[in-house]
């Protein structure tokens, strides 16, 4: 039998990475539909790992106890609601109700089997029972996956910036966890808990649920780093505005210290990056801080701006804000709020992302909206 002294590591960081998280999410100065669904599954990842951590502890002669409660057959539908969320659709309760459905029935059933079992034929019993536990989390993880995988849903979450990769992680995660699971049930393996099969696809499993764990860590440590940015921002926003387009308008008349070869390589560079890892989409994002991530000199990059581009900083940031607000408009449905659109968008506020939205598109984001649905 392989050392399970490595699975309790992996089981104790799980836990504690956890509990870090959920209260971190707390904290949050600026909170979203898709936090709820986070906490639901931290609160999930953390009581199954917890329940893992007992039986591997104190129970170890109870293999069938933390396999009772089949807690696999709520990730799918969290996975769905992710989607959901994410895509700003609501989800009500009798819809969460039905998904939870395969849950409460699997519940029942073990507990009915698992106390009618006795005598010789209990071993032959438990092997039937640690069968189904790995075939229905299988099949859940892998239809809810391969269902989302496939769906327009995806095409929406791919226009987010940082929640994305979350979602992704969780669709892939479950993708391979489904697909070993049925590896090692058609392969005729034994799934008893002391077979060298159920310690690597466990071994597996921990580590996946590791690195989500700790990509939601990063995640929200990422999101109060931006809310502490955002404030520093917005005190200097209107000075570093009013600065930003004083130099602009001095250099527009004065002759430029870079050559027009140099102009034109900084604004493809420019144009190429911002787009690309969509810069545009950062909230707290300054002149500064794109001169930073670009590499190029501020007054270089003030120069582009004012010479080649005949724009500001803000006017450029703010109309590819713009063009991707109505993008989104145009495919997601009338669920969606303004202010959700404003900060998925990169606006600090719903009253900017309207004034900016009006300035350049001659309508607001509602009417805009009404012309596609």
């Amino acid at each position: 039998m392989p050392d399970v002294r490595i699975l309790t590591y992996l089981l104790t960081g799980i836990i504690l990475i956890s509990i870090i998280t959920f209260f971190l999410t707390f904290f949050l100065k600026k909170r979203i539909d898709f936090d709820g669904v986070l906490r639901a599954i931290i609160i999930l990842i953390a009581v199954n790992i917890g329940m893992v951590y007992l039986h591997m502890e104190y129970f170890e002669d109870q293999v069938w106890l933390y396999r009772m409660v089949p807690f696999s057959l709520l990730y799918g539908p969290l996975l769905y609601f992710s989607a959901q969320f994410l895509t700003n659709h609501k989800v009500s309760a009798k819809e969460a109700g039905l998904h939870c459905v395969p849950f409460i029935l699997s519940f029942i059933f073990n507990l009915i089997y698992l106390f009618f079992i006795k005598g010789e034929s209990k071993e032959q019993a438990l092997e039937i029972f640690n069968n189904l536990f790995y075939a229905q989390m299988s099949f859940s993880l892998l239809a809810y996956s391969l269902w989302l995988l496939f769906s327009k849903r995806m095409i929406l979450i791919s226009k987010l910036k940082l929640e994305r990769w979350i979602f992704v992680f969780m669709e892939v995660m479950f993708l391979i966890v489904g697909v070993m699971n049925m590896v090692v049930l058609f392969s005729k393996m034994s799934v008893a808990e002391e077979s060298i099969a159920v310690y690597f696809l466990r071994l597996v499993v921990y580590l996946f649920t590791f690195l989500f764990m700790t990509v939601i860590l990063a995640y929200y440590l990422s999101r109060m780093k931006l809310d502490s940015n955002q404030i520093v921002a917005s005190s200097g926003s209107g000075v570093s505005r009013i600065a930003d387009h004083l130099v602009e308008e001095v250099l527009s008349y004065k002759s430029s210290s870079l050559t027009d070869e140099q102009l034109i390589a900084y604004e493809k560079e420019l144009v190429l990056k911002v787009k690309r890892d969509e810069l545009f989409l950062i909230n707290s994002l300054s002149l500064g801080m794109l001169a930073e991530r670009l590499k190029i000199p501020k007054h270089h990059l003030t120069q582009v701006f004012g010479i080649k581009m005949k724009q500001t900083f803000y006017q450029y940031i703010n109309g590819l804000r713009v063009a991707h607000a109505c993008e989104l408009l145009q495919q997601q449905q009338s669920e969606t709020t303004l202010e959700e659109l404003s900060m998925i968008c990169g606006f600090n506020s719903k009253g900017a992302f309207n004034r900016q939205f009006k300035s350049l598109i001659k309508c607001t984001p509602s009417a805009y909206r009404e012309q596609y649905h």
